[in-house]
């Protein structure tokens, strides 16, 4: 853990506020279903866990977010039909994990502090450990040999399906704005008929300090 922070946040490194991102990819919404074509972005708070994401494929699009403690999820069809709105504790904790997976775009987050520890399981993996607001939620999270994280893991609710465990694979570590972070995330749910990769996103540009939406929004 002290080796990753060495090596994605230069010497001095002033704390990451506000930040906002916009990706592309490919999502599939389920079992069976073929991938398709997303846009994306997505605007965090830092100082306290916080963030509003937005995306869109040529039918749906989705509405994910975490805000003042509560987290919630709405999808509809062509914004006429609604599909899923999604309130609730496993909405809740389940988007705390979102917010907390997704720090590693602003890695300043991820430093200890009142909410955050670290505990560590062996010389590549480590515990990371976040209570906020009378949740606890948690990741294992595995480094490479480069001493970035390679994959997150964790248990959190698929739905109504019930707790599963979901792992998300980091990549394509560039440095921005002075601090080095992954550009393509790979998300999935292990299940007992076997891995489901459903989100491949690949990140296009990303701002700190920032607390406004984008001039030219594309969602």
């Amino acid at each position: 853990m002290q080796r990753y922070f060495r090596h994605v946040l230069k010497q001095g490194q002033p704390y990451i506020n506000f930040v906002r991102l916009r990706h592309g990819g490919k999502f599939k919404t389920g079992v069976g279903k073929k991938w398709v074509n997303i846009l994306g972005e997505e605007y965090f708070t830092t100082n306290t866990p916080g963030f509003l994401w937005q995306g869109k494929t040529n039918t749906l699009t989705a509405k994910d977010y975490y805000i003042k403690g509560k987290g919630g999820l709405d999808v509809g069809i062509f914004d006429i039909y609604s599909v899923i709105s999604g309130r609730g504790s496993k909405y809740n904790q389940g988007e705390l994990l979102r917010w907390l997976g997704e720090s590693v775009w602003f890695p300043t987050s991820l430093l200890p502090n009142e909410y955050l520890t670290w505990e560590p399981i062996d010389n590549s993996t480590a515990k990371l450990v976040f209570r906020y607001r009378g949740l606890q939620v948690y990741y294992k999270v595995s480094f490479n040999e480069m001493n970035e994280i390679a994959q997150l893991e964790t248990r959190r609710n698929m739905g109504d399906s019930g707790l599963k465990t979901w792992i998300a694979k980091l990549s394509g570590y560039l440095n921005k704005n002075d601090v080095v972070i992954p550009h393509a995330i790979i998300a999935a749910w292990q299940l007992k008929q076997g891995t489901l990769y459903y989100a491949d996103f690949k990140l296009t540009s990303i701002d700190y300090g920032i607390p406004k939406a984008f001039n030219n929004q594309v969602i």
